[in-house]
């Protein structure tokens, strides 16, 4: 529960341009719950719209390590390594 309280919190965050509080809520998750492949997906999200793109293309690279068969997460990590790849040139 805790977990879907604090993503939730997040997402509101990140829909409102609080990119930082944002972070912070989906990084407390994932001391949680530091398996969980969407909590790392959604913060390589926030860092790409930060301009932190190494760490973007990292988190989202770490989500894939969690990921499993998920291949609709799997294709949306590797969209987000995309643009941070295209970003960074």
């Amino acid at each position: 529960m805790a977990i879907a309280g604090l993503m939730d919190s997040a997402r509101k965050d990140a829909s409102s341009g609080k990119l930082g509080s944002a972070a912070a809520s989906l990084e407390r998750a994932l001391r949680i719950e530091p398996r969980n492949p969407r909590l790392w997906h959604e913060l390589a999200v926030i860092r790409l719209r930060q301009a932190d793109y190494g760490q973007a293309e990292s988190l989202a690279a770490r989500s894939n390590t969690y990921a499993g068969a998920d291949a609709d997460l799997r294709a949306a990590n590797q969209k987000v390594i995309s643009d941070a790849r295209a970003a960074k040139r």
